[in-house]
């Protein structure tokens, strides 16, 4: 019986990241693993043929019949998960060799639940450009209500937790943000190590407008069924798919070049502060959604120091 089932959905990935993050895996060290690939994509024997081609019988193949997205697809994975500890991994990420172990090894040391790492970033290329920054307090309580903190493909967490709060729901994006609030909820323990053990890949094609929108509304709901579950004593919240759908078909065309707009200038302003980038910033906070973002951002500042 495995101690660890790491979990990787598949869709149009390229085949040569693929193949990176599977080496990372199999080359990690000194756990007992399987290592469960679920296929999103059924029309892409390329992979399948990828994977044969490892002849290791830790790899486990699953198939969807159609594409089913990425919160489905995790959960068909989880079910057939035998370890008690869970690793999630990304199709186009690399995890570095360590990984595993010291997690584990973090997980087995603490009362964690969930534990997560800070990553290096690297263009379609492979060029290191970056890397996260370090959590300077882990007070994960409040920053995680206000900003989604945790890099889902460097998580590693407790089988029995993740099923105790109800597994994935179906968010186009941002499912993972609403699982680690149900675990905050579930008042589960969650921990963030500064420690860098995943290569992420950044890509040179940024977010469309359309996805950036569509991240801004899941993430707010996300944080409004929270607020709700903090709010009665059951702990529950109205999830619904429908109401989701709707919210993000009602976003304007507008709301969605404020959305740009200020991401663009907030980068600016990272790496020189101007006159100029604040008033933009200020103009752009006549749209709703953007004073939620500034608010959020000066939130989040607080609990930095």
């Amino acid at each position: 019986m495995p101690e660890l089932s790491v979990i990787m959905s598949v869709y149009k990935e390229n085949l040569d990241y693929i193949r990176l993050a599977i080496v990372s895996i199999l080359e990690q060290s000194e756990i007992n693993f399987e290592f469960i690939i679920i296929l999103d994509c059924p029309e892409r024997n390329d992979v399948e043929k990828l994977i044969m081609n490892f002849h290791d019988s830790r790899l486990i193949l699953l198939k969807n019949k159609k594409n089913l997205g990425l919160a489905k697809s995790l959960n068909i994975a989880l079910d057939h998960a035998k370890g008690i500890y869970i690793a999630r991994m990304d199709a186009d990420d690399i995890a570095k060799k360590d990984r595993f172990e010291k997690q584990i090894k973090l997980l087995k040391n603490t009362d964690a639940d969930v534990v997560s790492c800070r990553a290096i970033f690297i263009d379609d290329h492979g060029n290191i450009i970056g890397k996260m920054k370090p959590i300077r307090k882990n007070n994960i309580n409040k920053k995680l209500p206000i900003k989604n903190v945790i890099l889902h493909p460097g998580v590693m967490m407790k089988k029995e937790a993740v099923i105790e709060v109800g597994l994935y729901r179906e968010f186009p994006v941002c499912q993972d943000y609403d699982l680690w609030l149900r675990m905050l909820t579930k008042k589960k323990l969650i921990l963030i190590s500064n420690e860098y053990l995943m290569y992420f890949r950044r890509y040179s094609d940024s977010i469309s407008s359309k996805n950036r929108a569509k991240q801004f509304v899941c993430d707010h709901y996300a944080k409004e069924l929270y607020k709700v579950r903090e709010n009665n004593d059951e702990g529950n919240d109205s999830f619904s798919n429908v109401e989701l759908k709707k919210r993000i078909d009602y976003v304007q065309e507008s709301d969605k070049s404020s959305i740009d707009n200020y991401i663009t200038v907030r980068n600016k302003l990272r790496d020189k502060i101007s006159i100029n980038n604040i008033l933009c910033i200020l103009k752009l906070m006549l749209n709703p959604m953007i004073r939620i973002l500034v608010k959020e951002q000066i939130q989040y500042f607080f609990t930095e120091i």
